[in-house]
């Protein structure tokens, strides 16, 4: 978490393209390797742009150069540390004008459209199916405030911390490399370090969000293996949006109109209907241990959630499968075949369901 959300100069979570940088006269890039996207958006031409680093030319990362006025090899937390306490020690920087009281009542003003702009996208779909903004409203609203999150998200990182709006320090945790399946065991040695940090049985509640494919990578079978074997209760919360986007948002990246715009998921072979049980994998590694659920619906996902976060808060791992956009393709449930064995179930509602 780098930015509270509950500051009025707060612009949300972007990859590489924002109006803001386009329009900002001044720019400081704190540890961040790529701020913009240069084909897709880049600030004026006499926009003044400092840049404080571990590495700021990024000698192991030859490939992009942002043109700051100055660039400082430094801790960002030192460096922001003494600025601040520069800014508090002059009284000229600090005494109010009419110039910057115009300012912070226009950044409040904003802020405020922002906010009800990012609530908008949490009304109820009319057929009463999930999204991603109304399924994180709800995780936010339904989880303790200082819940420490592991976001893996990827094409739904954005509205995910749109709708999250972490403003704890450590509280907001997403990958700073091109790694995916990492947040899986991610998520259990947040738990294990929250418990050494706050003490026996003190550590904060852990969510996990995270999208179907990086789901896989994750070895979910080891993660929820270990995490039933070590008593380590985490919310696994998987983005069942049937596929993997990221692919195809970078195809359309550099080529918006070639043949593969026009080619659907299966064409490209990034489907992956008919889905896993996802939420049925962590309760079979867990033998039976951790809670397991699905919800295609708002309505599924109210006793859902409810339902896994009592779990979790019992000493139980929980995993939901929120299957985005209706159930079309997904995983159902299983129905008893005449030979006795056991088959999927990929037709009619989704329903609730819950193991453990």
């Amino acid at each position: 978490m780098c930015f509270p959300s509950t500051h009025p100069a707060w612009l949300g979570l972007r990859y590489g393209s924002d109006e803001s940088i386009r329009t900002a006269d001044v720019i400081l890039v704190l540890d961040c390797d790529v701020p913009w996207i240069p084909t897709q958006c880049k600030p004026k031409r006499d926009a003044k742009i400092f840049h404080v680093d571990v590495d700021p030319l990024k000698q192991q990362m030859p490939v992009f150069y942002i043109p700051a006025e100055g660039r400082w090899k430094a801790d960002s937390l030192t460096a922001v540390s003494q600025l601040n306490a520069y800014l508090q020690s002059s009284t000229e920087l600090t005494k109010p004008t009419v110039m910057r009281m115009n300012q912070r009542k226009n950044r409040d003003t904003s802020y405020t459209a922002r906010l009800e702009s990012i609530n908008e996208q949490v009304k109820q779909p009319s057929d009463g199916s999930l999204n991603t903004a109304y399924l994180c409203a709800e995780i936010r609203k339904a989880v303790p405030e200082d819940t420490i999150f592991a976001i893996e998200a990827v094409t739904n990182a954005v509205l995910v911390a749109d709708h999250l709006r972490a403003h704890i320090p450590g509280s907001f945790i997403n990958c700073g490399g091109g790694g995916l399946g990492w947040s899986g065991g991610g998520a259990l040695g947040i738990k294990l370090a929250s418990e050494a940090l706050e003490g026996p049985g003190k550590a904060k509640f852990v969510c996990q969000i995270v999208g179907d494919g990086t789901y896989l990578f994750s070895v979910p079978a080891s993660v929820h293996w270990m995490a039933a074997r070590y008593k380590i209760p985490v919310l696994t919360v998987v983005l069942n949006n049937k596929g993997w986007n990221a692919p195809k948002r970078s195809l359309l990246l550099v080529h918006p109109d070639g043949v593969g715009s026009k080619a659907t998921n299966e064409e490209l072979h990034i489907s992956f209907a008919p889905t896993p049980d996802y939420a049925g994998i962590g309760y079979a590694a867990s033998g039976g241990e951790a809670w397991a659920g699905r919800a295609a619906t708002v309505d599924e996902l109210s006793t859902v959630l409810r339902q896994a976060i009592t779990a979790v808060k019992s000493g139980k791992s929980a995993i939901i499968d929120a299957q985005l956009g209706g159930s079309e393709g997904k995983f159902m449930g299983y129905q008893k075949h005449s030979t006795g064995g056991y088959g999927t179930g990929l037709s009619g509602n989704a329903g609730v369901a819950a193991f453990g």
